[in-house]
This record gives structure tokens, sequence and C-alpha cells, in this order.
């Protein structure tokens, strides 16, 4: 039986998905290759070949270099083509997420749920917890028909953790989301870079949300300056006495407050202690 050839978008994907492996280590992005992927993508997308596939490649693509206006031109561009798998899906709702285009990601689910194309429990609960949303995480944990893996167990304990300091302390996952999306917005601004794996800890004095960051420690700690100011300029209440965001080296296993932690002040907002 003779093999189906493969096709270019198909090489193009590999290499993509070479690139998404290194910024996601920390790498700095190799802009020679990056450029090489992305105008043989767009001959492709010139051409109108597989149109909605090689716009998803080319939203993804600019996600890693944190081209916010070309991730939402291609993701727009993607969902009018309606794109065809669930992992093409996926691949858009992470490039919206990863820039901060939490609405853009929210139209792409509705669009892939419209089509019937699911794009697994387990990926919405990661994203669900990416965008702040913790307990639309959990309850989609326990929705699982056919249970819990082995290595879930332990997120969905840490999940219950979270959702219940919250729930004890009356704050919702509205709130929360709210100021998830103002934080990874500044960081993407002041960092220039990407949102690859938000993580979220809860600690005896809050939840904790940090983002890896490839750069220095005293950009690091710029950065966490400027997403407590851009928080405490949006809201009133920041919620500050039970949310932190932080910037953390890549390769960490869990961010950890750094000497200047933020506490609340008497509203709530953010001070430098």
């Amino acid at each position: 039986m003779q093999a189906t050839p493969r096709r270019k978008s198909d090489e193009l994907g590999d290499r993509l998905s070479l690139l998404h492996s290194a910024v996601s280590s920390g790498h700095v992005l190799n802009e020679i290759a990056w450029a090489s992927v992305r105008n043989e993508l767009m001959k492709l997308y010139d051409l109108g070949v597989e149109r909605a596939r090689t716009a998803v490649m080319l939203a993804a693509a600019h996600s890693y270099r944190c081209d916010i206006a070309e991730v939402e031109r291609f993701a727009k561009i993607a969902s009018r083509f309606v794109p065809a798998t669930a992992h093409e899906y996926r691949e858009l709702i992470s490039a919206a997420v990863r820039v901060g285009l939490f609405d853009l990601a929210d139209e792409i689910e509705d669009l892939s749920k419209r089509q019937d194309i699911d794009v697994g429990n387990s990926y919405r609960i990661s994203m669900a917890v990416q965008r702040g949303r913790l307990s639309e995480a959990l309850a989609l944990s326990k929705a699982r028909p056919h249970g819990l893996a082995p290595d879930e167990v332990s997120n969905v304990a840490e999940l219950e953790m979270a959702v219940a300091y919250l729930m004890e302390e009356g704050v919702s996952d509205e709130e929360v989301s709210d100021r998830v999306k103002i934080a990874h917005a500044c960081f993407v601004g002041e960092a220039r870079a990407s949102v690859l794996n938000c993580v979220v800890e809860t600690t005896p004095v809050g939840l904790l949300f940090g983002f890896p960051f490839a750069g220095t420690l005293e950009e690091g700690e710029r950065i966490d300056v400027a997403m407590a100011s851009a928080i405490v300029d949006q809201f009133e209440d920041t919620l500050g006495r039970h949310l932190s965001f932080l910037t953390y080296p890549f390769g960490a296993v869990v961010p950890r407050p750094r000497p200047h932690a933020w506490e609340p002040d008497e509203r709530g907002s953010l001070q430098l202690c």
C-alpha cells in the first residue's frame, strides 16, 4: 500500500511545532526560522491552498512573536473559513489566549461548539485556568464522562483548594478573570512576549498567578510592578488581599513571591513593601 504523500502544510506544521517547543522552554525565538516558516505559509495562503488551515498556522506563528494584531487578523480569517478539526480550533484558541485576546478565544470556542467539534475536556479545563476561570475549570473536571486520569488527580485537588478559598472569601470567577485579563495584557505589553503557561498556586495569603519570563530578575521585577499598577489603575477594589501576579523564570516548578511581595492597603489595592 502506497503511503499518502505529505502536504506542504504538514511540513510547515512540523517546523512550527519546533518553534513552539523552543519558546515554551524559554529559548529566544529563532527569527530566521520563524520568518522562513511564515513566508512559506503566506505563499500557501496567497494561493488559496487550505485557506483555513494556513490562517490557523499563521495565527499561531504570530502568537510566538506576540504580534497581537496579526494573531487577531488571521484568527478571524480562519474563523470565517471555518476550521475543520479540533486541533485547528485548539491552535486558534491557544494563540488568542497567549496574547491576551480572551474575548476572541471565547468566540472561537463558541464557533467550535456550533460546528459540533469537541476540543476536548482536558483542553477546555487548561484554557479556563489560563483565563482565571477556576470554578469553571473545576466544574469541567468533575463533568468528565470517564473519570480522571491518574496524573490529573493532583491538579483537581489544587483546583478544589483554589475554588474553596475563593468561595470562602466571596470572590467570583468573573472578578478573578477580569484581573487576570488586565495582568495578562500588561505582561504581554511590557515583556513583548506571549504567556505560554500561566501557573496558579494557592498560598496561605491567597492565589498566586505566575507568568513565565525569560528575561532578567530586574526586568521581571519591573513587570511585576507594572502588572500591579495596571490593576490598581483599573479597579477600585483590586482584590489584592486575595490575588497576586508575578513573573517567574522558565524552568522553575512554582513561582514564589519575591521580597517585594505585594500586599493590600486598606482598600485592597496593591502596595510595594
